[in-house]
């Protein structure tokens, strides 16, 4: 039986890697989130790349830009070389990185419907990749000034990335939608996460049976449809948590109906229980 998707928290605030290796045939796409944003960019292979029901078939120098709690997913036909570069971001430590007149968070700005994503020429991933693996090798074997140089290099990228996203105009690009219905109903549940309603009244909404959206939802994202929202409530108490907010406060907000369920929820898919998380 699969294993349920979770949430991947990153350590120490970065993780940056250029690999290449073998991307195998997958007969259903496997979503994942992470609790920071992820810089990828493809540099060989045949891939497609997903996020939420959005996909784009990729080629040499894409690049995706993809905010904290949103499921993703790359996949491939074929058993083949996969060439690709990313790096992952905590969201506080790249706010530590910017001030009051410079957002480096703000080419990560998202709209479910749409996908976030720039095209770089040989040129530019020729400026990319060194920068990468610079800050690759800096995590990796850290030496004298890696603490100074990690940061500087990293504002580096991220004003390089947002003056391009800006320059091109880019940012929510709509691009290989894989289902407008699906994207859709990704849109609603994102919107009226709160306040959702039970799955056969949304199925209703659509105009679909619930057994038949519930089917077409697990084929599309390989995740079943209450999964996927138990998974968007529990993203979304995590960063009410982290702001500040007390666990009677965020379960109200992500529309669990008494704590003792939402506690229970919680601690099911973090490992810890809201107070704990706290």
């Amino acid at each position: 039986m699969k294993k349920e998707n979770q949430i991947s928290l990153i350590p120490n605030n970065i993780l940056c890697t250029h690999k290449t290796d073998y991307l195998p045939r997958c007969e259903q796409i496997t979503y994942h989130m992470h609790d920071a944003y992820e810089i990828y960019l493809f540099l060989n292979g045949e891939a497609e790349f997903y996020v939420e029901g959005n996909m784009i078939k990729l080629k040499r120098g894409d690049l995706i830009l993809v905010p904290p709690y949103v499921f993703h997913a790359a996949d491939s036909h074929n058993i083949q070389t996969y060439d690709r570069a990313f790096i992952n971001i905590g969201a506080d430590y790249l706010k530590s990185l910017s001030n009051e007149s410079t957002d480096l968070s703000k080419c990560f700005e998202y709209h479910t419907l749409k996908m976030n994503s720039l095209h770089l020429s040989e040129g530019e991933i020729d400026v990319f990749l060194p920068i990468i693996d610079a800050i690759s090798n800096s995590l990796d074997a850290p030496a004298y000034g890696s603490s100074l140089l990690i940061p500087s290099l990293l504002t580096q990228l991220m004003v390089y990335l947002n003056k391009k996203a800006m320059s091109e105009n880019t940012q929510g690009k709509s691009i290989g939608v894989k289902s407008t219905s699906l994207n859709n109903i990704i849109e609603f549940i994102n919107q009226n996460i709160a306040d959702l309603p039970p799955i056969h009244e949304l199925a209703a909404h659509f105009h679909y049976n619930a057994d038949y959206l519930s089917r077409c939802f697990k084929s599309a994202t390989g995740l079943t449809l209450q999964h996927y929202i138990l998974e968007k409530k529990i993203a979304l108490a995590k960063q009410y948590l982290a702001s500040g907010m007390t666990p009677g406060e965020a379960c109200e907000l992500c529309g669990f109906k008494n704590y003792s369920n939402f506690s229970r929820t919680f601690h099911k898919y973090t490992g810890h229980s809201p107070s704990t998380y706290k």
